[in-house]
């Protein structure tokens, strides 16, 4: 299943061009950095509350279209010591959480207003993780969901700043557990509006 969607995603952006999304294509491209507050199990257990994220977002349509396409590809990182929980891991061992994430869904961005563009969306993704531990490492991916809300701010013709905030879900089985890796995002936004 998780093959085949990121199969379906490496495909699509040669799709589009058949299918005359360049024939007007309007959209944005944008670096975001941000924070990731971590779900409530994998806080627990890595004693991890957040992780610092980057990467790029984008949504495209033509301009006949009602809402976009929109893509996202997020690395984030986080480190900590145990604590004593329930989860079996030993006490007091330095942690290191790697984090790749993919994004897939639509977006309706509101374009009543000239320099400010709210928006709206979710989708799928998958996410790809590393934790390491003193003394084991593991690796686990996850599909998974995710909503989101944002504005973007026009700070000249084509250049706009935006802040956004998403929610996303996915499990992943790491040390014998099965943990939710998403949490609430929380980032900032720089980027071409075309």
């Amino acid at each position: 299943m998780r093959a085949w969607f990121i199969s379906v995603i490496c495909l699509i952006p040669l799709w589009l061009p058949v299918k005359g999304i360049c024939k007007e294509p309007t959209g944005n491209i944008n670096f975001a950095i941000g924070a990731l507050r971590t779900a409530d199990d994998f806080s627990e257990a890595f004693n991890l509350d957040e992780r610092i994220e980057i990467g790029t977002t984008c949504d495209v349509k033509m301009k006949t279209w009602p809402i976009s396409i929109a893509f996202k590809y997020l690395l984030s990182y986080g480190d900590s010591k145990t604590s004593g929980n329930s989860y079996g891991l030993r006490k007091d061992m330095d942690v290191d959480v790697y984090c790749s994430e993919t994004y897939v869904g639509v977006r309706k961005v509101l374009d009543h207003f000239p320099s400010v563009r709210p928006f709206v969306g979710g989708g799928l993704y998958t996410v790809n993780m590393y934790v390491d531990i003193s003394y084991d490492d593991e690796f686990d991916t996850g599909l998974g969901v995710w909503v989101e809300a944002g504005t973007y701010i026009a700070l000249a013709r084509h250049l706009d700043i935006g802040i956004l905030w998403r929610w996303s879900k996915a499990k992943i089985n790491v040390f014998g557990t099965k943990f939710d890796t998403g949490g609430i995002h929380f980032d900032l936004l720089i980027g071409y509006h075309f």
